[in-house]
């Protein structure tokens, strides 16, 4: 049996409580800006699919993503096909207002074959999600505030980020 994501934590309470919310003088970082500018560290994230992209665009982990556009516009799919990307080497959550988690899978494993998958495919698909890919399960409209606030399951050992996502390494799975 496969433990659920927790469900009770304050989201809201979360995020009242952030230190990142200090406010700094940008001369307060003057130190670190010069030791980063004097030695450069390479870039690291998860490219997208497409060569022509690499180097341009990298998802960096804790990092959020939100693809926004017109309904109709390929945005769940495109992200779905990017994601399964992704979930060959990272841990990433999706949070689609718009479709339930299954509908997301179902596409997701239509994607994954090139046509409709058959009933084995799908558990076996399923299967290979678990501890990859984790859904927001909520429709419609939600409250910036708690698609946000999913970012303190990370503290707790929960792969959960918002929308397109990668999780960080240290990021357990029961």
């Amino acid at each position: 049996m496969v433990d659920r994501i927790p469900t009770d934590i304050d989201f809201l309470e979360f995020l009242s409580l952030q230190e990142s919310q200090e406010i700094r003088w940008a001369t307060d970082f003057e130190a670190e800006l010069v030791r980063e500018a004097e030695s450069p560290t390479a870039e690291k994230g998860a490219r997208l699919p497409w060569p022509t992209t690499h180097g341009r665009l990298q998802f960096r982990e804790n990092e959020l993503t939100i693809w926004a556009g017109y309904n109709g516009h390929m945005k769940s799919m495109l992200v779905g096909y990017v994601l399964m990307h992704f979930a060959r080497s990272e841990r990433v959550c999706l949070a689609s207002l718009e479709m339930k988690p299954t509908a997301t899978m179902l596409r997701m494993a239509r994607q994954a074959t090139g046509c409709t998958p058959s009933t084995e495919y799908i558990r076996k698909f399923s299967q290979w999600c678990n501890g990859r890919l984790a859904l927001y399960d909520q429709l419609d409209t939600v409250a910036p505030e708690r698609i946000l606030g999913m970012g303190p399951l990370r503290r707790q050992g929960t792969p959960v980020q918002a929308r397109l996502h990668r999780l960080p390494d240290e990021v357990r799975h029961p």
